[in-house]
């Protein structure tokens, strides 16, 4: 193994020296996962790597490269989207291109086929799609930059084609003309541009547009172009009008670039996952930010046709062992903290049960801890409050000979209250770098962090009463990705 290898689960590009992953998709065919990105900062092709099992990802050759001088895309390529037609036996890669003409400052739609998922030829020279008045900005008088790329192909029910990508108004707020563009096509090789989709004149950038079917209707996703987190619109018609459900962040900040695919019967997401690095991962520095690919998660419907993630059942494919009954007091209380642990080690492993803190200050769960307890990760539960956090604490060493404790340090809030006033299922998920927790079948945290490796397990709660039950611990084996080795 190289000596700056590290274990970890979630996929970042092989041997990228100070490169990260960039926006990518995962799209599943013949019971395999492929996933397509591009790899930061250079944008100069699209990697493609597979998987069976979406854990265990292997690298393969890059399915497209810049193109040649003078053509549209000779600079760089920004994000895709691949698909399979309905009526030829083809795949289709929608993409974002740049020109060094233009300095890259304008963007473009191209396409690219393949038979197989591995072999790329544009379809043409030129671009499919490119920004046009009187509907979207074209224009670098505007602002310096055309906006026109991440393209998103989808059909409607009576089998339609309609594209919806990143774009701006020529019209408005020149730095709040950010809308969901639209083209619509007859078998998706001609396309024609229609009005924006969505454009609220909220956003400088509503980037990587997506949309899905859902049983009352269809459900939008975009990026926040100055924040990396992604926000939800749901809306009976296509046509509008678009309005914000009642969970409008599904996710915390730092999930961007959603993507689905269908597999089984199910449909998941996707997603980049941005994280700071407090352990050690190859050649990016400690404390310096860089993006992983999330593990899926199924998008599900709630009982009023509204979207929502959970966790994905195929963590348990990677179970050592069968479910164990954490038998133990089911309910902690006191006026100060009461704590109490598992008794073996939990490296790796999804915790189950119910949780009730309708009587207390803060409960939740303590995991990664050390011998003595006294530094460890918390996914923390506020019920005053409606808070879902997640938090490190640990002891600073500074350069006077004296201990001092370093925490709460909060790594990650949930995208939106919980509900804490009731008795409610629970579920975390701790395995290599990634951790995640559910509450009542919907995710709350999903974050990266391995600064601690302890094995310790426990529960608490604060000033009150909370109780712990039908508590249940399987221990996971960690879905290593193979070293580089040099």
């Amino acid at each position: 193994m190289h000596p700056l290898d590290c274990q970890h689960i979630l996929y970042t590009p092989p041997g990228a020296l100070c490169g990260t992953l960039g926006d990518s998709q995962v799209f599943s065919w013949e019971g395999r996962f492929h996933l397509f990105h591009l790899v930061l900062p250079n944008h100069s092709f699209i990697a493609h790597a597979t998987s069976h099992d979406g854990f265990h990802w292997q690298a393969e050759e890059a399915a497209l490269f810049t193109g040649r001088n003078g053509s549209f895309d000779d600079d760089m390529l920004w994000t895709m989207q691949v698909i399979r037609h309905p009526e030829k036996d083809l795949f289709l890669m929608y993409y974002t291109g740049c020109s060094r003409k233009e300095h890259g400052q304008i963007q473009r739609i191209g396409l690219a086929t393949s038979p197989d998922l591995i072999h790329w030829e544009r379809h043409s020279e030129k671009p499919i799609l490119e920004a046009a008045a009187p509907h979207y900005n074209a224009s670098l008088d505007r602002v310096g930059f055309v906006s026109f790329r991440d393209p998103y192909v989808f059909h409607d029910d009576e089998g339609g084609w309609h594209m919806v990508f990143t774009a701006r108004t020529a019209e408005g707020d020149r730095f709040l003309s950010g809308c969901v563009g639209h083209a619509t096509s007859v078998d998706g090789f001609e396309w024609k541009l229609e009005p924006p989709l969505f454009a609220p004149g909220e956003w400088e950038d509503m980037e990587v547009p997506c949309i899905i079917r859902g049983p009352e209707g269809w459900a939008l996703f975009f990026n926040d172009f100055t924040r990396a987190t992604t926000h939800c619109r749901v809306a009976s018609d296509l046509a509008g009008p678009w309005r914000r459900p009642s969970h409008s962040q599904l996710l915390p900040a730092n999930h961007f670039v959603w993507r689905f695919a269908e597999w089984r019967g199910r449909t998941l997401l996707w997603n980049s996952l941005r994280a700071t690095a407090n352990w050690p991962v190859r050649y990016v520095p400690h404390g310096t930010a860089f993006t992983l690919q999330s593990p899926a998660r199924e998008l599900v419907w709630t009982a009023s046709g509204e979207p929502s993630l959970r966790s994905w059942e195929a963590w348990e494919t990677l179970a050592t062992e069968d479910w164990q009954t954490w038998s133990g007091p089911e309910t902690l209380s006191g006026n100060g903290r009461a704590a109490i642990f598992h008794p073996g080690a939990c490296d790796h492993f999804i915790l189950e049960g119910e949780l009730d803190g309708s009587a207390c200050a803060r409960l939740g769960i303590l995991f990664r801890a050390d011998e003595v307890g006294e530094q460890y990760q918390a996914v923390e539960l506020d019920p005053p409050n409606q808070r879902a956090e997640l938090h490190h604490y640990q002891i600073a060493r500074p350069s006077v000979p004296r201990l001092k404790f370093k925490g709460p340090t909060l790594q990650q809030s949930s995208g939106y209250p919980p509900r804490l006033d009731r008795p409610a299922r629970f579920r975390l998920v701790v395995c290599g770098e990634y951790i995640e927790f559910s509450l009542d079948h919907q995710i709350l945290l999903s974050h990266a962090s391995y600064a601690l490796k302890g094995s310790r397990v426990g529960l608490f709660q604060i000033e009150g009463t909370a109780a712990f039950r039908n508590l249940r611990v399987r221990r996971l084996a960690p879905p290593w990705q193979e070293p580089i080795h040099s």
